[in-house]
């Protein structure tokens, strides 16, 4: 690692873990020592340069813990936000508005009379202005989700010192005794109608009040409504990961943690045949070649022979063949057939359509149609497959990172001429860190979960004004709490530009972490979380995440109970697996 990425180099950090949450700390004690920085046991004043502790530790808890009074210890005491922050932006930032004021503490003490006695009390942590989320695929350490905002360290930084609004929301910790639950009692609905007015609470005018330094004291005053009950502002919710043991999921292990492919040769043949015999329609055949790539991937060493081969799970005699055939001549004639057979070429040059899938292009082969050409002339198109048609070389080809970038400023450039408060998020293969993309997946909240409301349509009109959107392909508007997406074209000013695939999502703040866990991917990888999360008695989808779900078969008969995720970490937590980064979904 280049010195320059050292920033902590030089640097001992003590932590206060009353309050903390165990995983975080884990995290930020990792990331503190890969960045050059050393993790302190204890005070040493002639070495310890930073002690870091919750917001809301008092002042008898934090010397009860160090065993020490405050008066000696001789480092700044920083929120532990302060390292967060750094980690966010790769670099050193101020330590103002991080600097823990003990003083104040005590002459609010002598001034104010809590509404409810301190001890029970968890003060609300507020979120700072994020960075732009997230050019290179990057996510946000730490559970806070920041609001966006620019990276540079100058006027535009959140001081917290000044009268910046505020953004609340509950504190999470992990529990042992619950089966990760709201701690009051929760509510519970049956039908879809009483589960809609829990989310519509979520995002009501209510929640996520905006507050600044002149409102009241929020540890009394501020109340988080969920279902028919008043939970406050900071207080604790326990995660309980499910106790059942599970494993073989590819949701438990990032891209970067797979083991060592010994039979590329052979996988990546085999994996060439699965996709033609997808596009084929032959989807039995193409689960199979699947299973056997993934065994095949996963075993300690290379395969040499039919026998060994013919004895690893899911390859049968067939299979065993075919394996034999690459690893004794490097070619698969059934492969080379494929690739040449004009049938499958049509069916995938039809499948490649925008609207039209594999049954489609089967019923257009089946009807005699074996080119474009043909589809052009002879085929009833809906009026999405007739704007596939028009920009069939355009979609096709991948966009660069480079443009989905510029992409993505001007949707910026549009929301924040809106509201400056809307936050964006361009998730799929950019956020996981690829290369080029399909197409361009933006999704936009606001972090008080309420001025998202109404700008759907407003968006849609000034990207049709600016002639940014040209061709739309789906709108549903969801209202106020719901998601409403739009699928779409969009076109870039200047030369030789390319009509490309834009997706905008607009998200309800409640929805936020499940949105972008999904709009994320890889499709793989959700499939296997949502199995984990159903094989744990749970429902997750792109809205939110339940537990104690009842089912019959496959079916949902009672959904149970809402989690509250405020990032993705959460839900990771909630499912009890580690965290995986965007980049190690892609699977």
């Amino acid at each position: 690692m280049a010195e320059k990425d050292l920033y902590f180099q030089g640097l001992s950090i003590l932590f206060i873990n009353s309050g903390l949450i165990k995983a975080r700390a884990n995290i930020l004690k990792k990331q503190l020592e890969k960045f050059g920085g050393t993790f302190s046991s204890k005070y040493i004043p002639s070495a310890t340069t930073h002690i870091l502790t919750v917001p809301n530790i008092t002042k008898s808890s934090f010397e009860k813990e160090l065993e020490l009074k405050i008066d000696e210890i001789k480092c700044p005491i920083l929120n532990v936000e302060w390292l967060s922050v750094c980690l966010t932006k790769s670099k050193l930032h101020t330590e103002a508005g991080f600097l823990h004021d003990f003083k104040s503490e005590l002459n609010n003490e002598k001034t104010h009379t809590p509404a409810v006695p301190v001890k029970n009390v968890t003060i609300p942590k507020p979120v700072e202005a994020p960075p732009e989320l997230y050019p290179q695929g990057e996510t946000v350490l730490g559970m806070k989700r920041k609001l966006y905002d620019s990276d540079d360290d100058s006027k535009d930084s959140v001081d917290f010192n000044t009268n910046t609004k505020k953004y609340l929301y509950p504190q999470v910790v992990r529990g042992k005794n619950t089966a990760g639950r709201w701690k009051q009692n929760k509510p519970s609905y049956s039908n879809s109608e009483q589960k809609s007015t829990i989310i519509d609470q979520l995002d009501s005018d209510s929640d996520y009040n905006t507050t600044t330094d002149d409102d009241d004291d929020v540890r009394g005053n501020v109340n988080f409504t969920f279902g028919d009950n008043q939970l406050e502002k900071g207080k604790q919710i326990e995660y309980s990961p499910p106790k059942r043991k599970l494993k073989g999921f590819s949701c438990m292990t990032g891209k970067s943690q797979l083991p060592t492919n010994y039979n590329k040769h052979i996988t990546d043949k085999l994996e060439e045949l699965a996709v033609l015999y997808k596009a084929r329609g032959e989807n039995w055949k193409e689960r199979s070649y699947s299973k056997a790539v993934a065994v095949l991937k996963k075993h300690p060493k290379e395969v040499t022979s039919w026998e060994e081969a013919k004895n690893l799970p899911c390859i049968g005699e067939s299979l065993a063949d075919k394996v034999w055939e690459i690893i004794s001549s490097g070619r698969l004639r059934k492969l080379d057939h494929l690739s040449e057979d004009k049938d499958t070429s049509s069916i995938s040059l039809f499948s490649n359509l925008w609207g039209a899938g594999l049954v489609t292009a089967n019923k257009w082969f089946a009807q005699g149609y074996r080119t474009l050409d043909d589809i052009r002339e002879k085929a009833e198109l809906t009026r999405q497959q007739q704007v596939g048609m028009k920009y069939y070389e355009e979609f096709i080809e991948r966009i660069p990172r480079v443009e989905v970038i510029e992409i993505e400023d001007i949707v910026k450039e549009v929301i924040h001429g809106i509201n400056p408060g809307l936050i964006l998020v361009t998730c799929g293969s950019f956020r996981r860190g690829k290369s080029t993309c399909g197409d361009v997946d933006c999704l936009i909240s606001h972090p008080d979960g309420k001025s998202h409301k109404g700008v759907f349509q407003q968006i849609l009109q000034k990207g049709h004004d600016m002639d940014f959107l040209t061709d739309d392909l789906s709108i549903h508007d969801g209202g106020d709490h719901n998601q409403s997406k739009y699928l779409g074209v969009c076109l870039l000013k200047g030369d030789n530009r390319k009509h490309r695939r834009l997706d905008i999502i607009v998200v309800p703040y409640a929805q936020w972490a499940c949105a972008i866990l999904y709009f994320t991917g890889s499709a793989h990888f959700n499939r296997s979380l949502r199995l984990y999360a159903q094989k744990q008695g749970m429902h997750l989808s792109e809205h939110h995440l339940c537990t104690d779900v009842m089912r019959k078969g496959t079916t949902i008969i009672h959904e149970g109970t809402i989690l509250p995720t405020f990032t993705e970490q959460d839900i990771f937590l909630h499912l009890g697996l580690d965290y995986l980064e965007p980049h190690d979904r892609d699977k």
